[in-house]
């Protein structure tokens, strides 16, 4: 079954094309859950904080507020924020027009991409990755 088949043949929105397929797929032991299509897997949790997008930004870029701001965090989520802070390639948190911001780069053989979305006035949701270790 593919996207294609399904948006041409049967008219079916792009978006309800690839959750049909993910899920044929599973059913069929194709896929498991959080794999993407090149194997692959990618997992992240979010949280919506009552701050704007610079707020967190600031904050996880100084060494003493990331440590308040990251107390009660996973510590390899932590770990792997602080490499990728640290790492001399690191461009830090990129600001976009729309208060979008985004931290990506590699740790331990993995992309990790933390990224901020505004929600409204004085609301920002962070979304970052859940990592796991075998």
């Amino acid at each position: 079954m593919s996207t294609a088949l399904l948006s041409q043949q049967h008219d079916v929105p792009g978006w309800y094309c690839q959750g049909i397929v993910v899920a044929y797929e599973r059913a069929r032991g194709k896929r498991v859950m959080n794999q993407k299509c090149d194997g692959s897997f990618e997992v992240s949790v979010s949280k919506v904080i009552a701050a704007t997008t610079s707020a967190p930004v600031k904050a996880l870029g100084e060494a003493k507020q990331r440590r308040r701001w990251t107390a009660k965090a996973d510590s390899d989520l932590v770990k792997a924020l602080e490499a990728g802070l640290k790492n001399p390639k690191s461009k830090g948190f990129v600001m976009k027009p729309n208060g979008e911001a985004r931290h990506r780069y590699k740790w331990d053989g993995m992309t990790v991409q933390f990224n901020l979305y505004p929600k409204g006035p004085g609301k920002t949701s962070i979304v970052a990755p859940r990592l796991q270790r075998q």
